[in-house]
């Protein structure tokens, strides 16, 4: 007995289409160091920050109690991160998009306005560490509206640029206005390699628009 199979000319477009589809992945901190400006940078929070569990920052040390970065050497708060992020399982090279996302809360202060953060590039970076509410560069929480001190804020989420990247070994620094951080993660995007169309449908067993003779 002859059976005929036909299969669709728009099943296979859209099969060679899911070759191409973006990935997502999330990546814990590998490792996370608190640090302020008069240097303190061996203060390690990486435990406290892979996990969402209510525990936010601990004291970094130092002396000053109040600057203009908002949140000194109080017992909860961070000033800034040093963070790094291991991208060997993914390749730095096959990543088309980062987004640095952070859980966190408004610090101590009433004053709105220092309620803001950076990205930076690189570990350690120092920029803006003596400058106040509207640092050049930095971003409101979005939620202004939040004045008491130690509000959830939650989620908050900045895109990357890919110019940072030029290894597996990615750092980068996030530094606080008036804030203080649970769980740090980044999300990396990539695209899968394309399969060639030809290579697709012979390893599907399909020939040319496919009309398959089966013998049984």
């Amino acid at each position: 007995m002859k059976k005929k199979v036909k299969i669709k000319l728009a099943t296979i477009i859209f099969l060679c289409f899911q070759a191409n589809i973006i990935e997502a992945a999330v990546i814990n901190v590998n490792r996370a160091i608190a640090f302020q400006d008069e240097g303190t940078t061996n203060v390690d929070h990486t435990a406290l920050l892979n996990n969402l569990d209510g525990s936010f920052g601990a004291a970094t040390g130092g002396t000053v109690s109040i600057n203009y970065y908002a949140t000194g050497t109080s017992n909860r708060y961070f000033d800034a991160l040093s963070l790094n992020f291991d991208l060997s399982n993914i390749g730095f090279n096959n990543i088309t998009g980062m987004l640095l996302r952070f859980y966190t809360q408004k610090g101590g202060y009433g004053n709105r306005g220092w309620q803001h953060y950076q990205v930076l590039e690189g570990a350690f970076n120092s920029t803006n560490e003596d400058v106040g509410m509207g640092a050049a560069g930095s971003t409101d929480f979005g939620n202004g509206n939040v004045i008491a001190a130690n509000r959830t804020i939650g989620w908050v989420e900045e895109s990357i640029d890919l110019d940072w990247l030029a290894s597996d070994d990615f750092n980068v620094t996030l530094r606080l206005w008036n804030a203080r951080i649970d769980r740090v993660e980044l999300e990396v995007s990539t695209s899968a390699v394309p399969i060639p169309p030809a290579l697709f449908l012979f390893s599907s067993g399909l020939i040319g628009l496919l009309s398959v003779k089966k013998k049984r």
